[in-house]
C-alpha cells in the first residue's frame, strides 16, 4: 500500500494496520469464500481443517482494511458486510467448535478499529491542521 506522507489521517496506516491480505477486493470472491469454508466444514475432517486453518481473522480484515474500503475499492458498497456477517454466523451455528475463533476474530477487528480511531483522534488533537506529517504510531 502506498503511503502519502502529506495525509495526516491515513499517512501512517502502513504502521498501524496488518499487512494487506492476499484476498482480492472482489465482492463475489469474498462471498464465495464463506460458502467454501462452510462446505469444507460439513465433514468431521473438514471441520477440523477449518478450525486449524482459522481463516476468520483474515476474513474480518474486510471490515476495516483500506484495501476493501473507498476510495481504494468499492468492495464494501451494497450489502457485502451483511452477507459476510451472515455467512460467519451460519458457520458458527453449523460448525461445532469454531465459535471462539470467529468471535475472537470479530472482537480483534473491533479492537483494531477502536485503536485506529483513538490514534487518529490523538494525532488530530495534537495537530489540528492538515499540514502535519503522520506519526509513526503502532497499534
Amino acid at each position: 500500500m502506498a503511503t502519502n506522507n502529506n495525509n495526516h489521517i491515513t499517512g501512517d496506516l502502513d504502521n498501524v494496520l496488518p499487512p494487506s491480505p492476499q484476498l482480492p477486493s472482489v465482492p463475489e470472491l469474498i462471498m464465495s469464500i464463506l460458502n467454501v469454508v462452510a462446505a469444507l466444514a460439513l465433514t468431521e475432517d473438514g471441520a477440523k481443517a477449518v478450525k486449524q486453518a482459522n481463516p476468520f481473522p483474515t476474513l474480518c480484515l474486510i471490515f476495516y482494511h483500506p484495501q476493501y474500503a473507498m476510495p481504494a475499492s468499492k468492495c464494501l458498497l451494497n450489502e457485502l458486510t451483511a452477507i459476510v456477517s451472515t455467512g460467519l454466523e451460519e458457520i458458527v451455528r453449523h460448525v461445532e467448535g469454531v465459535k471462539p475463533s470467529v468471535m475472537g476474530a470479530f472482537f480483534q477487528a473491533v479492537e483494531r478499529v477502536e485503536a485506529l480511531g483513538t490514534n487518529l483522534s490523538q494525532r488530530e488533537a495534537q495537530c489540528p491542521t492538515r499540514s502535519c506529517t503522520p506519526a509513526n504510531d503502532r497499534v
